[in-house]
């Protein structure tokens, strides 16, 4: 069975590090000779450098692929990794998935990332909060950033999201924790 190495790893086949992503991304379809859990845990070695196209595959129609690439975000996400910002947006998109265990996968990657994951998160909610399964994988993600310092700003959101109407009720908190958490950018 050939093992795709990534390009920093001096493969020697000549590829670039962005052909090797893409090989490695077309093995998480399952249909490569490499399983996609050897490819999976290859990209994740690639860490930030991988992200960028990682996010693109979470668009692709084929769920088992955007499950593996969750899975792959899910497992680089964290508050060390610059490219976080960029991961968090497609997450947060993924929280919209149809496949359940995509958005499950997007959410456990949003509380992976820490309060990082705050930004793309009540942005999303600001601009979508008609989208119940926003709400939802919102509602999941920010349950964890209920404590600590954290907790003044993300309780009303929550109490919002748990209360009548919450497409509606949840954008004063969501505006509010914005403006304390001194998260503003263009939209």
């Amino acid at each position: 069975m050939a093992i795709v190495e990534p390009a920093s790893a001096a493969s020697g086949d000549g590829r670039s590090q962005g052909e090797a992503i893409s090989a490695l991304i077309t093995a998480l379809r399952g249909t490569a000779p490499q399983p996609p859990y050897t490819a999976r845990q290859q990209i994740v070695k690639m860490g930030d450098q991988a992200v960028l196209a990682l996010t693109e595959a979470l668009r692709d129609p084929d769920p088992r692929l955007r499950w593996e690439v969750a899975k792959a975000l899910a497992e680089i996400a964290s508050p060390e990794h610059t490219a976080s910002i960029e991961a968090g947006k497609a997450l947060v998109t993924a929280l919209e998935d149809n496949e359940p265990g995509v958005r499950w996968l997007a959410a456990d990657a949003l509380v992976a990332m820490g309060p990082a994951s705050l930004d793309p998160l009540l942005h999303g909610l600001l601009q979508r909060s008609e989208s119940v399964w926003l709400r939802e994988g919102a509602h999941h993600v920010l349950h964890f950033f209920a404590q600590g310092t954290l907790a003044p700003v993300i309780k009303p959101i929550i109490e919002a999201l748990d209360g009548v109407l919450p497409a509606i009720s949840v954008l004063p908190p969501v505006k509010h924790a914005l403006d304390q958490l001194d998260l503003h950018r263009a939209v």
